[in-house]
């Protein structure tokens, strides 16, 4: 530790350079095998938009025009000479010195030859491919007349192709959305500018119908390599006019909303159409002048139809347009089954407020209220008058509440001659001083998904476990509602052949694969608004294909070095979703194996852990070999592991050396920690074809021909040069400090804001750390050699506290920040002995006596580990609260 932060210029310098090589190029380079040189080389012309006298083509600053195809390892192998030659000098020239420069897109080789008097010739390729921005972008011919031709319905979903093409516009430098791009650096995204009439998505062009018309399709290129996906800058562009009609207008299906009330699903309806629909009976009679005017919901989905007297059970009704096949519906109504209060949530004082009843059958059809035998009730007459004729309710001071309930007296008995009495929900009515709350958004997601509520579409599976769609809602007053803890809100679904859904708490019961839409409603007061969600429902996932990490690893057969080689196996579903495989339970076949001196055929050791797979060649036969390595009976893939004898056993031979990790990634944990981490890993020599023989046990001779970093970022951590002694295996251990500590805090079992300066994020035994997270780097230096570097990972653990508010109306006893910050806090839901709130970023947006708002940014709170140990965490909140200062 005495060494701690000493900083060794040579080794400054080995950053540099490692940090100065082409990102992909880095990862061609990390091992070498005799004369060797990169894979592949990423060139840019200076022109993307036509202009041949334009920079900057690449906006990111990673690529250029030219670049070496660098050689490594050809000297030590022996050879004298290296000569560079590109096989397609019209798209990249090469010079004598391996540096490749860009003529025109397009893809070619080039190939270095080593030479020596004594040795076999020997030849490297590099594939050299050449891009350039788009310079021109669009949609394909294809799909440029499907949005013109009017061939597009209202419902209809459609797949938009996007093409670029580069300043030659020729037609093999076309590229479609969904293939590899080998000419330009970008990407094709697509927009809407006339959601109303079609929606689209953004990087897959999938088109969606909405309503007739004629909308906008904006089409455009972003640059898509070496940048920031969410700060792409817009490229070149192209907008098209996309034409929707509505087809003939057909029903698809009619459902029973009430006694008077029905929904029919339709398509191709119009505003103008609509009122072209027929009712009839069974029997063909004409049943119009029995309804009002038909009412065509917003996006054309629906078509609401309310009779004026009520229907029967039984009773058939026939719906077409024009000479189509009617749709028949059988009415449904069945006997009073459940009572439901809706609302309000809330009535303004001293206003008349009426409560809004539903009573339905077990089909969820709602019916007219019983004419005798219905009460209404509250829990407190001190604060509100209930007039129970007219249902409705008065209150006299903001901030009280009520419970409102409805019994309805069925007039039967029990075998006890006790009356049997139907009861609804219990409803809560808060007070409140304002008529004019409004709400501004509707967003939703998935219950127990991560992230925040969106727009976005959700989906689920046939087999998912109780899939149940949230809701929040945005007040006029900033505050924010959600479906699992506030009422007011509804769903519904608009499409129950794919989706059924529970109105009131949004649990959803998937019935076919396809897109469903589900309405959802909020109403409290005076704050009313729709929203219709997306849902995909998706067939169960299923396993369709697997991939390992690697395809083939070359390791050492050496008994002193152990090496062995891991191969991770990843599965995907028919999404292309992540699917979990266990390696264990495969079938593994080998396909090649070299023989042993008996003749019979070698297997390597295989061991198994989760999705992977190792084997171990030590005391193996040196050659190929390769498995089959199946999940099912037609999922499965081939690996190959090449075992290698080494060309010398002798340390003063080695042609290399690097850092091979034995303890893996180091965890910081704030239930034992100290503020030290440890590191285990070997040094292993190897040959000049790159093949592990030995490992180093004397780097801790005190030269300074010998050394060991660790580096965090640009800070050195640790530099040892002396008593750095490997154990009987050569496994070195180096500690360094992975947290800067702050002060005495506190060793009992409380713990106070006072306790916690700012930018601490872990409390241990009466010490404040700030622990630092990312990436480390071991490197160093044996007899005047480079060692290849190791990378690994520090990192807290943590578990983010559940924090939720159970009221946005507030009572404080004064108008300080203090207060309204306390009153605040003492509604979250984060009372747990393994919580404590250590403070809150609150402001006052008013102050005095009466109502008020104040916005908490966020909190900061202290999770318990152990007596005297916390992990810090900071809670965004960004929430805006009603307080009321009596």
């Amino acid at each position: 530790m005495k060494s701690i932060f000493k900083k060794l210029a040579f080794v400054l310098a080995l950053a540099m350079v490692v940090t100065l090589l082409p990102t992909k190029a880095v990862a061609a380079a990390e091992s070498s095998d005799g004369p060797d040189m990169y894979k592949t080389l990423l060139l840019y012309l200076n022109s993307g938009a036509g202009d041949s006298d334009a920079d900057g083509n690449d906006i990111t600053g990673t690529y250029s025009d030219e670049r070496y195809a660098s050689v490594w390892g050809w000297r030590e192998a022996g050879y004298t000479a290296v000569e560079f030659e590109s096989a397609d000098p019209d798209i990249a020239t090469v010079n004598s010195k391996g540096r490749v420069s860009a003529v025109k897109v397009g893809s070619t080789t080039v190939t270095a030859t080593f030479t020596a008097d004594d040795l076999e010739t020997v030849e490297k390729t590099c594939k050299v491919t050449v891009k350039k921005n788009a310079y021109r972008v669009g949609l394909s011919t294809e799909s440029a007349t499907k949005v013109a031709d009017g061939s597009i319905k209202v419902g209809d979903k459609v797949q938009l192709t996007g093409i670029r093409k580069d300043e030659t516009g020729l037609e093999e430098h076309v590229e479609w959305n969904r293939d590899m791009k080998d000419y330009t650096t970008d990407s094709v995204r697509f927009l809407s500018l006339t959601p109303e009439i079609f929606t689209v998505t953004k990087t897959t062009g999938m088109l969606t119908a909405v309503s007739a018309g004629e909308g906008v399709l904006k089409v455009w290129a972003v640059q898509s390599e070496g940048f920031d996906g969410e700060a792409y800058p817009e490229g070149v562009s192209r907008e098209y006019t996309v034409k929707i009609t509505s087809g003939a207008p057909t029903v698809t299906n009619a459902t029973v909303k009430s006694v008077t009330k029905l929904e029919l699903n339709v398509s191709g309806v119009t505003a103008e159409n609509v009122k072209d629909i027929k009712i009839t009976n069974q029997y063909d009679a004409p049943l119009n002048v029995l309804f009002k005017d038909p009412v065509l919901s917003e996006d054309g989905a629906t078509v609401t139809l309310e009779r004026y007297t009520e229907m029967t059970d039984g009773e058939i009704l026939c719906f077409a347009f024009g000479e189509e096949e009617p749709y028949e519906l059988v009415v449904a109504i069945g006997a009073l089954d459940h009572i439901v209060i809706e609302g309000p949530a809330s009535a303004v004082v001293g206003v008349d407020t009426d409560i809004s009843v539903k009573f339905l059958d077990a089909a969820g059809v709602e019916l007219s209220a019983p004419a005798t035998g219905v009460r209404t009730t509250i829990d407190d007459s001190t604060y509100a008058y209930l007039n129970e004729e007219e249902r409705k309710i008065t209150m006299y001071e903001t901030g009280r509440s009520v419970k409102v309930q409805v019994i309805y007296d069925t007039g039967r008995l029990n075998d006890d001659w006790t009356p049997i009495e139907m009861k609804s929900n219990e409803f809560t009515i808060t007070c409140v001083a304002s008529p004019d709350l409004s709400a501004s958004a509707i967003l939703y997601k998935l219950n127990g998904a991560n992230g925040d509520f969106s727009a976005k579409a959700v989906t689920i599976y046939m087999n998912s476990p109780a899939p149940k769609l949230l809701a929040q809602v945005t007040l006029s007053d900033n505050a924010k509602l959600t479906s699992d803890t506030a009422t007011g809100f509804t769903f519904e679904t608009l499409n129950p052949a794919v989706l059924l859904v529970n109105p009131n708490n949004g649990d959803m019961t998937p019935v076919s694969a396809g897109t469903a839409r589900v309405l959802v409603k909020y109403e409290a007061g005076t704050a009313r608004i729709t929203k219709v969600a997306i849902v995909e429902v998706r067939a169960n996932a299923e396993l369709r294909s697997v991939s390992p990490d690697k395809a083939s690893d070359t390791v050492s057969n050496a008994e002193t070095v152990g090496e062995k080689t891991t191969f991770t196996f990843n599965g995907h579903d028919q999404y292309g979703q992540d699917f979990d495989v266990v390696a264990e339970n495969a079938e593994i076949t080998q396909i090649r194996a070299p023989q042993k001196e008996d003749g019979s055929d070698d297997d390597l050791g295989k061991t198994f852990d989760g999705k992977t797979i190792t084997f171990d060649p030590v005391g193996h036969v040196e050659g190929t070999y390769t498995y089959r390595v199946a999940f099912g009976s037609n999922i499965s893939a081939v690996v190959s592991i090449i075992v290698r004898k080494p060309v010398t056993n002798d340390l003063s031979q080695a042609a290399s050396y690097r850092i091979v990790p034995v303890s893996g990634n180091v965890t910081v944990d704030a239930a034992d920690f100290a503020g030290e981490a440890e590191y285990q890993f070997k040094i292993v020599a190897q040959d000049r074809t790159g093949v592990a023989f030995d490992v180093v046990k004397d780097l801790a001779s005190g030269s300074d021909n010998n050394s060991l970093v660790v580096r965090f970022g640009s800070t050195e951590y640790v530099n040892v040069k002396e008593n750095i002694t490997p154990d009987e295996n050569g496994v070195y251990k180096v500690s360094f400090v992975v947290a800067t500590v702050s002060g005495s805090a506190i060793s009992g079992s409380a713990i106070t804001a006072a306790d916690v300066p700012a930018g601490k994020n872990v409390v241990v035994d009466g010490f404040a750390y700030e622990v630092k997270e990312g990436d480390f780097v071991v490197s160093g230096i044996y007899k005047n050699r480079t060692i290849v570097p190791v990378t690994g990972n520090v990192t807290v653990k943590k578990s983010a506290p559940g924090i939720t508010v159970a009221d946005t109306e507030i009572n404080a006893d004064s108008a300080s920040p203090e207060a309204a910050a306390s009153a605040v806090l003492g509604q979250l839901n984060a009372n747990d002995a393994k919580y404590t709130i250590l403070d809150a970023n609150v402001a006052n947006t008013s102050v005095g006596t009466g109502r008020q708002y104040v916005l908490l940014r966020s909190i900061r709170v202290a999770e318990k580990i152990a007596d005297g140990r916390w992990v810090i965490h900071t809670v965004d909140m960004n929430r805006y609260f009603s307080v009321t200062v009596q």
